[in-house]
């Protein structure tokens, strides 16, 4: 139940972020919000560090390039904090661990949490061994992201900073995937197929070779003047049907091979 409202959550709030995008955001504005985040943390205003964190998650959506991974760790660091705020600790484990997985040497200034803070324990609850990547699928057109990373993909039941990059490298779709969220719909690379008519084509023509060497070893013989009299017949019929059967197969590939080649019909 938890896991499904983080879901329809976050399915919710990307609908409202996508449509209340005024400008592009800049990686530069949403590390402004970051700093003036930690800067409430340092002085414990918890209402502050909520505000911040609010206005960069928003302004995810609007981003006007990849995020850079240093950042998507911040963002995550900065997630974890809100929901320890907010007392959710599972939502905070896991953004924690996010942040831990783009910044494995990041460190909490003392100034900013004592040794003994709770936040420093939460910061490392969850372990990151054994967890798998899950790699999306490579789009027909652009690049996909994830937090700040090509092809690498997310680590299965961690949440992630998904970006659908175009082309000329703004990005089409950016937005928060909660940790069981599945990646967006696009449209992906189609694996290539091998046809059955390339097969066939390829054997025909295969063929068609074996019978052509079989009718010229027999036409051979056929004309060789120390094969018996008795044995001419046998091996005309032989180079007659062989031929045939190689020529035969000879046209079969080549259609084969013409069929293979022309476009599918779109269904």
């Amino acid at each position: 139940m938890y896991r499904l409202g983080l879901i329809l959550a976050a399915t919710l709030w990307g609908a409202v972020a996508h449509a209340d995008c005024p400008e592009p955001a800049s990686a530069v504005r949403i590390e402004e919000t970051t700093a003036r985040a930690t800067e409430a943390l340092s002085r414990a205003d918890a209402d502050a560090y909520r505000a911040a964190h609010d206005e960069a998650t928003a302004l995810i959506p609007c981003l006007d390039a990849l995020v850079p991974v240093d950042l998507a760790a911040a963002i995550h660091r900065m997630g974890g904090v809100r929901a320890f705020l907010d007392r959710d600790l599972e939502r905070a484990h896991v953004r924690f661990a996010s942040a831990r997985m783009l910044d494995p040497n990041y460190e909490w200034p003392d100034e900013l949490l004592p040794p003994s803070h709770p936040i420093r324990s939460a910061y490392v609850e969850v372990a990151l061994t054994g967890m798998r990547f899950d790699v999306p699928v490579s789009p027909r057109r652009g690049i996909v992201a994830t937090d700040g990373r090509i092809g690498q993909g997310r680590l299965e039941g961690l949440p992630t900073i998904f970006q659908l990059i175009n082309n000329d490298g703004t990005p089409a779709d950016s937005r928060v995937l909660e940790p069981m969220e599945p990646y967006p719909e696009y449209a992906g690379q189609q694996k290539r197929r091998i046809r059955v008519t390339s097969i066939a084509a390829v054997g025909a023509v295969v063929g068609a070779g074996l019978f052509y060497y079989a009718a010229a070893d027999a036409r051979g013989t056929y004309n060789d003047l120390s094969t018996p009299y008795s044995e001419l017949d046998g091996h005309r019929t032989r180079v007659v049907a062989f031929s045939l059967t190689s020529g035969i197969l000879l046209g079969a590939g080549a259609g084969a091979g013409i069929a293979a080649v022309l476009p599918r019909k779109q269904r």
